[in-house]
């Protein structure tokens, strides 16, 4: 049982208490908060140091960070020449943000361009299905059209993705593959994660990561998802030599949710289920918006500007050009067509 759900219950047994000013909401928050800092989760002091964190206690970070502090430090430290830290300059279609993951990351594999952390802009609604699923198993796509949804394929694996522009956030990490070299998955997707965990503990967010790559409060509600595909390192047709090869590692969060229109679109249940569906979604999925009073783009400025402190080498950008002619092709040429979406029926 979820820890709102328990206050609740606690609540609804004492007929003659009323809460005044705050809601089991709140309190459910509050105390996830409270849990976070008591396990070294949440915000650093002026030292440094994680809230809850003593020298005889270091496990707390090591939650977040697997092997250790000093191995994901040293493999960030390692990114060179530095870190691009990007907001997309304006919003793009779903097929446009699907192309531009793979444009970016061929060419960080390349060795075109550095490693990259990129803020998306969704240009409209969306249902972005895994690299390995069927549309027809899906999504009811009949459900999708009317209410406003494109249906588009992504390069990842896992499950689909519910996207309304005001209700998502979603970034993209590009790295070179030595970047998580000797990690299992596990440890891969924390290590690609941990400055968001960084970022989202300084809005006061309790933040945890969720085996095997979902991002979690520490109740158990689902934040969002993470998935990643490797690129190979294709060899330089000047020399023969190779580059780095990339991961490309994003993440998509819920600022908020529309579980019934979810159900409706996506095929979570029969229509028998779908009542039991809202339900089973709403418990499961807990938005950014039930965890902090910031807007959406405030949450996105914020992880932004954390990024660009917290990463070593890290600096504003902003997508070139040639990059953004490429992905326009690309989107046509691919990602909008049925051939792609379609490939497994």
């Amino acid at each position: 049982m979820r820890l709102r759900d328990v206050i609740a219950a606690v609540i609804a047994d004492h007929t003659n208490v009323r809460l005044i000013g705050t809601t089991t909401d709140a309190i459910a928050t509050a105390t996830m908060r409270a849990v976070a800092n008591a396990l070294g989760h949440g915000a650093r002091d002026n030292d440094g140091r994680w809230s809850g964190q003593t020298e005889e206690n270091p496990t707390a970070r090591e939650i977040l960070d697997g092997p250790g502090n000093d191995d994901f430090a040293r493999r960030w430290s390692a990114l060179v020449p530095c870190v691009d830290v990007i907001i997309d300059a304006e919003p793009y279609d779903p097929a446009m943000q699907m192309a531009l993951d793979e444009v970016i990351a061929r060419r960080v594999a390349a060795g075109q361009l550095p490693p990259t952390l990129r803020f998306w802009r969704w240009g409209s609604a969306a249902v972005v299905i895994g690299a390995y699923q069927s549309v027809r198993n899906e999504v009811d796509e009949q459900a999708a059209a009317s209410a406003g949804f494109t249906v588009v394929r992504r390069v990842t694996g896992g499950g689909a993705m519910f996207v309304r522009p005001d209700e998502t956030i979603t970034y993209s990490l590009y790295v070179p593959s030595g970047f998580t070299a000797g990690l299992d998955a596990a440890a891969s997707y924390r290590l690609c994660d941990a400055w968001a965990f960084d970022a989202l503990h300084a809005i006061g967010i309790p933040a945890v990561p969720q085996p095997l790559n979902d991002i979690a409060t520490v109740d158990g509600g689902k934040i969002g998802g993470a998935a990643q595909r490797r690129f190979p390192a294709p060899r330089r047709a000047s020399d023969g030599s190779r580059g780095p090869g990339c991961i490309l590692h994003h993440v998509t969060m819920a600022y908020d949710i529309d579980a019934e229109l979810m159900t409706h679109v996506l095929r979570i249940s029969g229509e028998k289920l779908v009542d039991k569906a809202v339900s089973s979604a709403k418990k499961r999925v807990t938005p950014l918006r039930t965890l902090t009073a910031l807007s959406r783009e405030a949450v996105v400025e914020s992880m932004r500007d954390h990024a660009l402190a917290d990463i070593f080498s890290s600096r504003p950008s902003v997508l070139s050009a040639d990059v953004i002619d490429e992905a326009r092709f690309l989107a046509v040429d691919k990602y909008e067509t049925r051939e792609w979406t379609y490939r497994i029926t």
